[in-house]
């Protein structure tokens, strides 16, 4: 229990809240005064009360004494618990000094802190003890090293020797008995170091003993000189015969013909020898035809002079000086290797090797050097990154192109994986590191972004273009014309393509298209979507007139009305359309390109690129590998979207047409039909209302407007919807909602002209586009025959009509030659005349 606790307990009670508990229990026993004025019960309660008092100090006398009790006793118990943490403690001391001591005497008198100690005896001859193991280790370590490279003198020395003693100077494996003495040695020292425990081995899996490594070392180092001295011997012949120019063989004598081929021959023998010495160490690797290799080095030295040094040909800006001057090795010596190097391959087992591929093998590494070296630099420039880049991608299209590839060369041999995956080219030293190729991306992704908004910002970006790009297969397969930004949009992605497509990866292919093309086409459909949203909020055709202007096309404060409305407004909606539609066409042709189908059949096919495609909104989701290539293309759902987006533009043109027309025809839908209304008749004889010549001309000069920049085709398409959607808001308006029996015979058929006045504007607009003109105003016009009808047959239409049922309909309706109207329709059409008795 708590101290605190315990000193509530201990004080006395409370006289005030005595007195409220007695008030409690007075209100409570007695809630009226008339109960408190009965003495006896007052009383009664006194005594209960005073009884109670009594108990509870009798209670509180016995608790007094049990916690007096209680506290004497835990006292005595913290004493004695007192006592024997103290002795503990004590106790505790006592065995930390012994220890301590103990610990002491366990320590060698070598790490005491007493500078006259000496060390036992023991200790010296333990110590002397592990100094002669060592001594020994390394006399045996040294003996090892000095007999290792002894033998490599040797070696070195024995074929130099025989070459120079030989009178016809030419090489027999003979030479190299101390070599194989070398060979045997090293064998011998790993195998015995695997033998043994090796505690450097855990450090790392098959790491190696420094011995071993060094041992291996010496003993490539020993072939490679080895091979240098016949080599040096064979480059003096070269020397001689004018290498690295030109070589017209057949010019040469046939002394220097006879000693450049045993010199190759000799250089064949040595590399022969050489697989027959190393035929255990499955790590050996032949490194080349050797006398191909000796053929690049002269080639080699003279790269290094002009792109390595500090000549004025050492350019970082001009890859391109470096690339076409190993490209004309290439070319230079072409002949001779596949005619004269290649006849000598035949003769031995390197016969299927290819001597150009072997060649041009060989010529690549220093390359591959220069690019390592100069690339580090090339990031803070990205210009020049990107040149780089698309030199070393042109050079290794041009190889290509000349019949370069892995397959009849050492490398294959070497390595049978490189078959599989194939050369990537020089641009692989760059484009294969993930730092580098991210900077290069970054800047593609800038340029692209930077010329993109060039285009949108020009004055003249939404323009329909003028000029006929005949190499436009959209423009001329669809006539089409698209607007200036949709045609260099479109000339910017193909530009895009064109950079991305000498990629050697897929993955990098992939990753260009996801961060440099796609982002553009996005851009673009975002930039025509906030171009119609503007439209929309603006223009008094959607029923909201907003001060201000399109965003990028005009200044603020322009007219609303003027921006939205007749023509110009139209002509807005145009450009945004043909803009999505030729836009859609043009991915709809490139998703079907070899280029765009390989791209997504391997996206379907590899589990990191369909990852990267499913994650992608602007990828379509891929589908099985076998299914990709009859299952839409890698554009499909931007095609979509465009697609949408053009239908979006469509729908817009018809409503502002439909809306303003409509709104123009107010006045007419208003009047009442008479003929002292109308216009003059024209020179064609026809007599137009004068609330009619307004919506009539507006008609004819947006229809007019429609066939002047739109394809045939879309013009078919749009004419076809406003003209059915006049045609029924005319019919509803004109006729429908006009109280029954309210025309007469006259004026019913003046309605009917006036019908026709319509068809016959359009007529004149779009007749030479449109075949059946009159087509979608077939409604209007069965509706417009039924009322021009004369007294005559109106009568028998009448019977006809309402005496028909459901199955007589079509025979009603062909007798009338009516061919849109219903039943119900027609009965709602005839009503409108006075003459009408149903």
């Amino acid at each position: 229990m708590a101290s605190a606790t315990l000193q509530r307990l201990l004080q006395p009670p409370s006289s005030a809240k005595s007195e409220e508990r007695a008030l409690a229990l007075i209100n409570s026993k007695f809630p009226t005064l008339v109960e408190l004025e009965h003495e006896d019960v007052l009383q009664t309660v006194v005594e209960e009360s005073r009884q109670k008092k009594d108990e509870l100090a009798a209670e509180l006398q016995n608790s007094q004494a049990s916690v007096s009790q209680y506290i004497q006793s835990m006292l005595n118990t913290t004493r004695e618990r007192l006592a024997n943490a103290r002795e503990l403690s004590l106790s505790r001391h006592v065995l930390a000094d012994e220890l301590a001591n103990l610990s002491s005497e366990l320590v060698s008198s070598l790490s005491r802190e007493a500078g006259n100690t000496r060390p036992t005896l023991l200790e010296e001859l333990e110590s002397l003890h592990r100094n002669l193991k060592e001594l020994e280790s390394v006399r045996s370590y040294v003996g090892v090293l000095e007999r290792a490279l002894k033998l490599s003198e040797e070696a070195i020395s024995e074929t130099q020797q025989a070459i120079s003693s030989s009178e016809s100077q030419s090489f027999t494996p003979s030479c190299l008995s101390k070599y194989r003495q070398l060979q045997s040695f090293v064998s011998s020292i790993f195998s015995f170091c695997e033998n043994i425990e090796n505690p450097a081995a855990t450090q790392g899996e098959n790491e190696p003993l420094a011995l071993v490594s060094f041992l291996n070392k010496v003993r490539d180092k020993t072939w490679t000189d080895i091979k240098n001295v016949l080599s040096a011997k064979f480059m003096e012949t070269l020397d001689k015969m004018g290498w690295p120019q030109n070589i017209e063989y057949t010019a040469l004598s046939s002394t220097d013909r006879t000693t450049f081929e045993s010199q190759f021959m000799d250089l064949i023998r040595l590399q022969d020898a050489g697989l027959e010495v190393h035929a255990s160490d499955k790590r050996w690797k032949s490194g080349g035809v050797y006398p191909i290799q000796a053929l690049t080095v002269p080639i080699a030295l003279r790269f290094k002079f002009h792109f390595e040094g500090k000549r004025d040909t050492n350019r970082i800006d001009k890859p391109e000086w470096y690339f076409t001057h190993m490209m004309n090795m290439v070319h230079t010596h072409r002949v001779f290797l596949e005619t004269i190097v290649q006849r000598l391959l035949s003769r031995t087992k390197y016969k299927d090797i290819n001597a150009f591929r072997e060649f041009t093998l060989h010529l690549l590494p220093p390359l591959s050097r220069k690019l390592r070296h100069t690339a580090p630099t090339l990031l803070h420039h990205p210009s020049l990154l990107a040149h780089t880049i698309y030199q070393a991608l042109a050079f290794d299209a041009s190889l290509k192109d000349e019949g370069f590839a892995l397959e009849h060369t050492t490398a294959e041999a070497d390595d049978p994986e490189k078959k599989a995956e194939g050369w990537n080219g020089l641009s692989d030293d760059i484009l294969g590191k993930k730092e580098w190729f991210e900077a290069w991306l970054e800047g593609e992704r800038k340029f692209a972004d930077d010329q993109y908004n060039e285009i949108i910002t020009s004055v003249d970006a939404w323009q329909i273009a003028d000029d006929v790009d005949e190499t436009d297969q959209v423009v001329l397969e669809t006539d089409i014309r698209p607007t200036n930004s949709a045609r260099r949009v479109k000339s910017l992605v193909e530009q895009i393509t064109d950079r991305y497509q000498p990629l050697p990866r897929f993955t990098a292919r992939t990753r260009f298209l996801i961060a440099v093309q796609l982002p553009i086409l996005e851009s673009y459909h975002s930039r025509i979507t906030s171009s119609l949203d503007a439209f929309e909020t603006l223009s008094s055709s959607f029923a909201r007139v907003v001060p201000g202007a399109l965003a990028g096309q005009v200044g603020h404060g322009s007219d609303a009305r003027g921006l939205t409305g007749g023509t110009d407004g139209l002509g807005r909606l145009i450009k945004a359309g043909v803009s999505a539609h030729y836009i859609a066409l043009e991915m709809e042709r490139w998703g079907e390109d070899l280029f765009f189908l390989e791209l997504w059949s391997e996206i379907n096919g590899r589990a990191a690129l369909r990852a990267r495609a499913e994650a992608h909104p602007l990828l379509p989701q891929p589908v099985d590998e076998m299914e990709a290539s009859s299952k839409g293309t890698i554009f499909q759902e931007l095609i979509a979207q465009y697609r949408a987006l053009g239908q979006r533009a469509d729908d817009m043109i018809v409503s502002h047409i439909c809306s303003e027309v409509e709104s123009a025809a107010k006045a007419y839908f208003a009047s009442q039909w008479d003929s002292s209304q109308n216009a003059p008749p024209d020179e064609r004889g026809l007599s137009i209302p004068t609330t009619l010549v307004v919506p009539i001309s507006l008609l004819s000069t947006h229809l007019a407007f429609l066939v002047r920049m739109l394809p045939n085709s879309f013009v078919v398409t749009l004419y076809r919807r406003i003209a059915s959607t006049l045609a029924s808001h005319i019919l509803q308006r004109r006729l429908l909602m006009r109280n029954v029996g309210r025309l007469s015979a006259t004026e019913a058929k003046g309605i009917a002209e006036e019908v026709l006045l319509w068809v016959q504007a359009c007529q004149l607009t779009v007749a030479r586009v449109v075949r059946k003109v009159d087509g979608p105003w077939a409604r209007l016009l069965d509706a417009a025959k039924l009322l021009a009808l004369d007294e005559e047959h109106f009568r028998s239409a009448v019977s006809k009509i309402f005496n028909a049922g459901l199955q007589d309909v079509e025979n009603v309706q062909d007798e009338l030659e009516i061919s849109e109207l219903d039943l119900a329709e027609m009965k709602n059409v005839i009503r409108l005349r006075n003459d009408c008795w149903r």
